[in-house]
């Protein structure tokens, strides 16, 4: 068997404690808001009417005893100047009887007389208390009066003590305080039962009370309260469905008033601003609407400017080629340049407007790298440039287009180079984010950075801050990425340098381990 420990017990106690805590707070979260204010709101009532109650009976008992403790005292009052202090030869003939007449009534049980040692002279009932006996009364604690003492719940005892007086010297010493006293057994059961009846009387009450105030709150709460809250609730389903013209009635000044009134404020804001955003709408669709048709017309008319000028450009090389003329030929060398620029030009205008479908192939995305970064390393001009690869250690296999990922590649080194004056390094930089489940590609550069206002426009088609160029590259970028699902984005300090992320999928991705490439290529010439 469990040793029973203030230790187990205080276990004990805490354990149940928290699995009460715990079942409490689930039935609290099923139970609706309404039925929580009612519930809290009667345990406050009940526990105030409680206490008040106890209180009042505890007075109420308190009253009782003390006026049953009053009538005795007058009535040994009255006894002790009528009989007591009457010196008669006949004294005792006529006391005798007065407490026989008193042992006789419901309240006292037995009437007795006292000498001032406490024994028994006199007594109503022998069989209670018998004649000669000694009471032990310790009279420095008897009142001056009266002393009452209650032995248990349904009896008591009354002691009265008899002073001595100038009538008593006869048979009294003078010097003696007290010559005797008058004891009185109570039966206190009726002063119990109306005790009781107070008691019983006082929780009916309490109940029937408590009854009407929960009735009247609940009333209350379904008048006042509960007709709101619905109208609150319909009128944020109508919401929810899209009917922004309702409103809460709530025809109140009170604070359910104020919030009604509050909420359809806001739901006229809201309806104002649905209706400002539904006209831009409008507007943003007519503008892509209208910049679709000139992006058809752009392409139809770049496509019938490009087969000419790919003509022109033909025959001007033929002709560079068979001129002997070395004066002249420095001219249609810069007049072929020009048309080359302009062929450039409208076919990154084409790309734009009508981007190709994605090829879709599996393949290593280091290799691609290593081929992108071998091309711009192998251009003359470069030699200034450092290109520091930080590949990862493993080939990298998912499904995209390598040839339009190879030019978004290209174009951000180039990006990068031209952005370092002098000397300067570009790292590339590859990893597999497992937390996102993609490929992540980094190229940074030391070079001249972005200043806060152009790095907002940069992904704007032909956006550019550099004298040459059509400022389609990286919208062009852009767009390859997000149609392999993927995203890229930019930071940049002023006299620092500039760095892109792009994240790509990696839709049946597959990693195998492989050596870490991780080394500096200088490409430098003589």
């Amino acid at each position: 068997m469990r040793e029973i420990s203030p230790e187990n017990v205080i276990c004990g106690v805490t354990e149940g404690f928290i699995n009460l805590k715990a079942i409490s707070e689930k039935v609290m979260v099923k139970i609706s808001f309404r039925l929580k204010v009612i519930l809290m709101l009667t345990l406050f009532i009940v526990a105030t009417v409680y206490f008040s109650f106890q209180v009042l009976n505890t007075a109420l008992t308190n009253q009782i005893r003390e006026n049953t403790v009053e009538n005795m005292n007058e009535m040994l009052s009255l006894l002790k100047e009528s009989y007591l202090y009457q010196p008669s030869a006949d004294n005792k003939k006529m006391v005798y009887p007065v407490l026989k007449s008193l042992s006789r009534s419901q309240t006292v049980e037995n009437s007795s007389l006292l000498d001032a040692e406490g024994r028994v002279r006199f007594t109503a009932n022998d069989s209670l208390l018998a004649t000669g006996a000694f009471l032990k009364v310790d009279s420095t604690a008897v009142k001056e009066v009266l002393s009452f003492s209650e032995k248990n719940g349904s009896s008591g005892r009354v002691i009265m003590p008899i002073k001595n007086r100038e009538g008593c010297y006869k048979c009294h010493n003078p010097r003696q305080a007290v010559v005797g006293f008058v004891v009185l057994d109570l039966n206190l059961h009726q002063l119990a039962d109306n005790v009781a009846l107070v008691d019983n009387y006082g929780r009916l009450l309490t109940f029937l009370l408590l009854v009407i105030i929960f009735l009247l709150m609940s009333f209350l709460h379904f008048r006042f309260v509960k007709k709101s809250l619905k109208s609150f609730n319909k009128t944020i389903r109508e919401v929810e469905k899209g009917n922004l013209d309702i409103r809460v009635a709530v025809p109140r000044s009170d604070e359910l008033g104020s919030l009604a009134e509050g909420f359809n404020n806001m739901l006229d804001k809201v309806q104002e601003m649905q209706a400002r955003i539904s006209q831009l709408h409008q507007k943003e669709l007519q503008n892509a609407q209208k910049l679709a048709t000139v992006g058809e017309m752009a392409a139809s008319v770049a496509h019938e400017i490009k087969n000419p000028l790919t003509g022109i450009s033909s025959a001007m090389e033929i002709i560079v080629e068979e001129m002997n003329d070395t004066s002249k030929k420095p001219i249609l060398q810069e007049i072929h340049r020009q048309v080359r620029r302009v062929n450039n030009t409208l076919n990154a205008l084409l790309q734009y407007a009508r981007p190709e479908d994605l090829e879709i192939e599996r393949t290593d995305i280091n290799k691609v790298i290593e081929e992108s970064v071998f091309f711009l390393e192998s251009q003359a001009g470069n030699n200034r440039i450092t290109f520091k690869k930080e590949l990862s250690g493993v080939d990298i296999l998912f499904d995209f287009d390598p040839r339009q990922i190879e030019a978004v590649i290209i174009n951000l080194l180039q990006n990068a180079v031209q952005s370092i004056e002098n000397e300067g390094v570009v790292t590339i930089k590859t990893e597999f984010d497992e937390a996102r489940q993609s490929f992540k590609l980094t190229i940074k550069d030391t070079g001249s950075g972005i200043s806060p206002e152009n790095l907002k426009k940069i992904f704007k088609p032909f956006y550019s801050t550099k004298a040459k160029g059509t400022g389609l590259g990286l919208a062009i970028s852009k767009d390859i990425i997000e149609r392999h699902g993927g995203s890229v984005s930019v930071s940049s300090v002023k006299g620092k340098g500039t760095v892109f992320e792009i994240y790509l999928p990696g839709k049946n991705i597959s990693v195998h381990e492989e050596k870490q490439y991780s080394w500096n290529m200088k490409h430098a010439r003589p």
